[in-house]
């Protein structure tokens, strides 16, 4: 039979490995079965079991066996967006059995290590080149993105920030000044936290007369 209660109890801020507390109860038939609890994820309907009740045998004399259980279970960030499906099934039934769904569950999370993309990417620029920066990271809530640069010819102190709010960098017509360290910073905050995370990349961008020297290098 289809569980008759599926309960989620946990925080409703549910931060990355908060537990929630699954509370199931269904009627698992005779001959006596189990209850067992999926996850489902948001993007696939592909479920996983998380965990299985212990399978009960004994006969009852109205046919009926009533199961209730109680488990935990730690949320990572892949489990943003996820439900819980509770099935009560026997040997009598094609697995899973009738269940009950929870609703989706949403995690937060800080944001992890950006990754930044050079589109397009060379082994060497030159002036005149276009270029533009790509800022990747994922977090719950979205990371806010921040750029930062400090020129090849100039100290750490003289750093610039922020050059730009926005995941993506343009640069259009590189000069030899556009030479130096380019640092995305990506942050978010929730339940009075905040946390911050960066990567960084090095653009050395030649003169043209070194693009031409090059050319006659390779022709000869």
């Amino acid at each position: 039979m289809k569980p008759v209660d599926f309960v989620l109890e946990h925080q409703d801020q549910l931060e990355e490995n908060q537990s929630v507390q699954l509370i199931c109860a269904s009627d698992v038939g005779n001959p006596a079965g189990n209850i067992k609890i999926w996850k489902v994820p948001e993007r696939t309907n592909i479920s996983e079991i998380v965990f299985t009740s212990n399978l009960l045998n004994n006969k009852t004399k109205n046919c009926t066996t009533f199961l209730n259980l109680s488990t935990e279970y730690k949320v990572s960030r892949k489990d943003n967006g996820m439900k819980f499906l509770c099935s009560s099934q026997n040997n009598l039934t094609q697995e899973p059995g009738p269940g009950r769904y929870s609703k989706r569950i949403s995690v937060l999370y800080k944001p992890g290590t950006p990754v930044i993309d050079l589109v397009p990417f060379k082994e060497m620029y030159f002036a005149g080149d276009d270029l533009k920066l790509e800022c990747v990271s994922d977090g719950n809530p979205s990371p806010v993105y921040r750029w930062a640069f400090l020129s090849i010819n100039k100290r750490e102190d003289d750093i610039k920030y922020p050059i730009s709010n926005r995941s993506s960098l343009m640069m259009n017509n590189l000069q030899t000044n556009n030479s130096g360290i380019y640092s995305c910073f990506a942050s978010n905050t929730f339940n009075g936290k905040g946390f911050r995370v960066w990567s960084f990349v090095f653009i050395l961008v030649r003169n043209q007369t070194i693009k031409g020297k090059l050319r006659l290098h390779l022709m000869h």
